[in-house]
């Protein structure tokens, strides 16, 4: 029994660290599936439905059309035409006299005096390169001898020049079909059928298509056809009252968030898996680099709803909300954590969580990289043992960083000067008020769950706290000694780093 005691706790340890877990995955899937706040309704239409009213952009959007680049690449390639191979003038040759033997056999059957009608005609059905009626096959043995010569030129020469340009496969129909205004003026008028259905037949393909070259050449349009953008800017009307809504009007729609959208098993597992990844990723750190924390759980308990609650802060203050996404204080979880577990946690959390908020923002890059720099810097800024104005200088440095973030993503795409001003002025307010809400998470977190925070440190070096008083009144020499001792070991803490 005694041997099995120890194992219990751990037991029970691993299960409290489990359930934490679950919640941490839980709580992150619920919150970026799940607006808190109502959004801006979507508007459920479409395609062939009339706008009721004018559908204007909550916020600046660039998109790529996936349709119209679809259509115009399809355009590009249905306009490449087939690439055939040249003509292979050994083609030409082999059906030339092809003809000539066809004629000698005429020629052999037409001097056949033993043969009777009924002979003759059986001998003109073997000839198995002519799929021609039989009354034209039969036409050749009836026609005088002047005029079968004269038939049998013609045929080699209308056969000949056909098949000395490129007689591309399929598209014979486009050289056969001419052959009427090719005969010769000198024969007969009733010959000239005759021969054109003999010429017709005798043509074939000399060009073949080379489908690997045409593949080619249709990819190649197709790749060189650039992705079509649009973009929007705030209150832009994206789709006028009374007008009939096509499907470039859902897609633009569907860009800025505006349709009635069900959740499907995809969404779901995006989510579960980006929470997975951010729970393993912050789990892996804290055992290897701070495993005093792992094992007291209500510290990681609290780790767990500090995070959750501010990226339930971002899931109210980003979706839909074009000002107050700039306002999302990030940086004041980077300091909390930074004066907790230090400067390389508080940096690893900052980017989860920007990819987190980034998750919410419709995968906005901008809302990603202001989140996750304003943070760093926010914590990087922060000097071991800060005091209280370290943090407002931090959150200055943050919203320094940020105004840097905005200018570089908004001046390319031209946003107007008082747009750019108020989102400038709200990227200031954010870093002071991530200042002060990091010391009050500080004040909060330090008094309800006894962990030493900077705050408390600060507070007990008070002269007028009550323990110093008391010191002073009861205790004189303890409290001078208290005093060297604690300037020794701030000396020894500053030359150990």
């Amino acid at each position: 029994m005694n041997r099995e005691q120890p194992a219990q706790p751990r037991l029970w340890w691993i299960i409290k660290l489990t359930i934490i877990g679950v919640l941490f995955v839980a709580g992150t899937t619920l919150i970026l599936l799940f607006p808190i706040l109502p959004v801006r309704s979507p508007f459920d239409v479409g395609v062939g439905d009339i706008a009721t009213e004018d559908i204007r952009a909550p916020r600046q959007v660039s998109y790529i059309s996936q349709i119209e680049t679809e259509a115009a690449r399809a355009a590009a390639r249905s306009g490449v035409q087939d690439v055939y191979d040249p003509a292979d003038p050994r083609t030409s040759r082999q059906q030339v006299r092809r003809a000539r033997q066809v004629m000698e056999f005429v020629k052999d059957v037409r001097a056949d005096s033993l043969a009777d009608t009924n002979l003759r005609h059986q001998y003109m059905d073997t000839i198995a390169v002519l799929s021609i009626p039989s009354e034209t096959r039969y036409a050749l043995l009836s026609i005088p001898d002047s005029q079968f010569d004269q038939v049998e030129a013609e045929i080699v020469t209308l056969i000949e020049e056909a098949m000395s340009g490129p007689v591309r496969e399929g598209r014979e129909t486009d050289v056969t079909g001419r052959l009427d205004l090719k005969v010769s003026t000198d024969l007969p008028e009733d010959l000239i059928p005759l021969v054109v259905a003999m010429a017709r037949n005798l043509i074939v393909a000399n060009s073949y298509l080379n489908e690997q070259a045409t593949d080619q050449a249709r990819a190649e349009a197709e790749a060189a056809v650039p992705e079509i953008r649009h973009s929007f800017e705030p209150n832009q009307v994206v789709i006028r009252a009374g007008e009939r809504i096509d499907e470039l009007d859902i897609e633009a729609l569907q860009a800025l968030g505006l349709t009635a959208q069900k959740l499907t098993w995809r969404d779901v597992g995006s989510a579960i898996l980006v929470s997975l990844l951010s729970a393993i990723i912050l789990g892996v750190y804290l055992a290897m680099f701070n495993p005093t924390w792992p094992a007291h759980t209500r510290y990681l308990l609290v780790l767990v709803v500090l995070f959750l609650l501010f990226l339930a802060a971002g899931q109210i203050m980003i979706p839909d909300r074009t000002v107050t996404a700039y306002l999302f204080p990030a940086a004041a979880l980077a300091l909390a954590l930074t004066a907790l577990l230090g400067l390389e946690f508080a940096a690893l959390a900052t980017m989860i969580l920007a990819v987190l908020v980034g998750f919410i923002a419709n995968r906005s890059m901008e809302v990603t990289t202001f989140t996750a720099l304003t943070g760093l810097v926010a914590a990087g800024s922060l000097q071991r043992g800060a005091r209280l104005n370290n943090y407002f200088l931090a959150g200055i440095f943050a919203a320094f960083t940020g105004i840097v973030v905005l200018l570089a993503f908004r001046l390319p795409i031209g946003t107007d000067s008082v747009r750019l001003a108020q989102l400038l002025s709200v990227s200031l307010l954010n870093g002071l008020f991530s200042a002060g809400l990091s010391l009050v998470i500080l004040f909060v977190v330090g008094s309800i769950t006894g962990i030493p925070t900077s705050i408390q440190l600060i507070d007990l070096t008070r002269p007028d706290h009550p323990l110093q008083r008391r010191m002073q009144r009861e205790a004189l020499g303890s409290y001078q000694h208290t005093l060297s001792v604690v300037n020794l070991v701030e000396a020894g803490a500053d030359a150990i780093g």
